[in-house]
């Protein structure tokens, strides 16, 4: 769906960008264990700041995260 979105603007330099965090620890993931996650990839819950620092290097150009 993101390819599909993405080709219409493509020519004129627009990107289109999907973001597919998994489990986020957050108060609606709180009565959630470790086993909840023990069959992913990474099987921890990750944080809203991984997401968050994820989000801004994709759409910000690399040079204005130098310090963060």
């Amino acid at each position: 769906m993101t390819k599909a979105a993405a080709l219409e603007p493509a020519p004129v330099r627009v990107r289109v960008c999907s973001v597919h965090p998994g489990a986020i620890r957050t108060p609606m993931t709180a009565g959630f264990g470790d086993a909840y996650t023990a069959g992913q990839a990474i099987p921890r819950f990750g944080e809203p700041e991984e997401v968050a620092r994820m989000v801004l290097f994709i759409v910000t150009d690399a040079n204005l995260l130098d310090g963060l």
